[in-house]
């Protein structure tokens, strides 16, 4: 495999936020436990009142060490990244404080899951095979604290274009195939760039003629299907 592609399909991300239904009885929660407030505050009010205490103090020390508590939780999402290696993926997955797993699933396949190592459990690093042709791949990474980043990739696995060249009735003639589709051709006669012109769209196979100039001919072709780049080079002599 010595090309790869990856395009984006969707990104979604998952946040810990709670349902409607949750949502409701935590409201009444929130609205029964103030009922309860005013009436305990009443209460030490009238006490406090009575033996001259400060009332103020007692609730704003309590405040404070709320505030405190929501301040230490992680909400943030790990990062997921991707780059070719070699004919694999390499995918990163980085969290700031400290990461659970990564996992990563074929579309139809079983998912696979990895934890960080002893040494940094901040980040997980994991090769994927590439099959040859299109496939869907999603990725997952989850951080201690239960935040969750989900991606789904479309990974195409090429070798990339097929060029092949030949001598026929003093022209170079030039064959492009690639299952995926050509979708453009550029080539170097003697230092002369030339873009070739009318290829048909998901065109699988492509020829072209380059007209023999007295003595030696230098042929450079790029063919591309999309970002991936197949380079031919070729002498041929008249």
């Amino acid at each position: 495999m010595n090309q790869i592609l990856v395009t984006d399909v969707e990104n979604t991300s998952q946040s810990n936020g709670m349902k409607p239904v949750i949502k409701f009885f935590c409201v009444a929660a929130i609205i029964f436990a103030l009922i309860l407030v005013g009436e305990g505050g009443f209460y030490f009010y009238k006490k406090a009142k009575n033996n001259g205490g400060n009332l103020f103090s007692f609730f704003n020390k309590t405040n404070t060490s709320n505030q405190a508590e929501d301040g230490n939780k992680d909400k943030s999402k790990p990062v997921i990244s991707i780059e070719n290696a070699n004919g694999k993926l390499l995918v990163t997955a980085k969290d700031e404080t400290e990461i659970a797993y990564l996992s990563y699933q074929w579309e139809g396949a079983e998912e696979k899951k990895f934890n960080p190592s002893e040494e940094d459990k901040t980040t997980v690093k994991q090769e994927i095979e590439v099959q040859k042709g299109t496939q869907k791949l999603t990725l997952t990474a989850v951080d201690a604290a239960g935040n969750i980043e989900t991606t789904t990739k479309k990974i195409i696995g090429s070798n990339g274009p097929e060029i092949k060249a030949s001598l026929s009735e003093g022209n170079i003639v030039v064959k492009v195939t690639d299952e995926f589709g050509i979708t453009k051709i550029v080539y170097t006669h003697n230092e002369e760039e030339h873009t070739v012109e009318g290829i048909p769209a998901n065109a699988k196979e492509f020829e072209f003629k380059v007209p023999l100039k007295d003595g030696d001919n230098y042929l450079k072709i790029n063919a591309y299907e999309n970002s991936i780049m197949t380079e031919y080079k070729c002498k041929k002599t008249r």
